[in-house]
């Protein structure tokens, strides 16, 4: 019984150790993010609004670029999706995901606000999905329209996905005046 309450006290050791490491890590990360100038030529309001709609633009031609059949366009939309996300954490320092202790209260305020208007166009967003697949049923019966296949469907909840994956980031980058 002895063995086992010490194999279990180092396993805590070794967990409370981690976990030191992973917020240490974090820690670092974000204050890295916060400092970084390196992006500042993209911080300009219209240069974050323009990334911003770019950024938000990929899923939407991604996902029509795959449900039309258009392979090497959908692929060249996801890769500025990935290049458009990237950016617009960096420009953004990064604010939206940061812990609380990193940023302060007027910040805090902030992105409660775009994570409520993030949240109003997810669902938005989201509850399009079933209008769209009723209004194709329809017009497969009514006027001879294609109905959407199972791969069509995957391809706008994806585009779905990512759109509103952004969402918060490129809404601050939009509504944030100074950064």
């Amino acid at each position: 019984m002895g063995v086992t309450m010490t194999n279990d006290a180092k396993r805590g050791a070794l967990l409370r150790s981690k976990r030191r490491e992973a917020q240490q890590l974090l820690d670092e990360s974000a204050e890295r993010d916060l400092n970084d100038e390196r992006y500042d030529w993209l911080r300009r309001p219209l240069r974050r609004r323009a990334l911003a709609i770019f950024a938000l633009c990929t899923p939407i031609i991604s996902g029509f670029a795959s449900f039309f059949d258009q392979p090497l366009v959908a692929l060249i939309a996801l890769l500025g999706f990935g290049a458009s996300w990237f950016l617009l954490k960096r420009t953004t320092r990064n604010i939206v995901d940061l812990p609380d202790a990193f940023v302060d209260e007027r910040m805090l305020a902030r992105r409660g606000e775009v994570y409520r208007y993030a949240y109003i166009g997810t669902v938005t967003a989201l509850s399009l999905l079933p209008a769209l697949l009723i209004g194709n049923e329809l017009a497969a019966k009514l006027i001879q329209v294609t109905p959407f296949t199972v791969d069509n469907m995957l391809d706008i909840v994806l585009s779905a996905m990512f759109f509103t994956y952004l969402l918060p980031a490129a809404i601050f980058a939009w509504t944030e005046p100074e950064l």
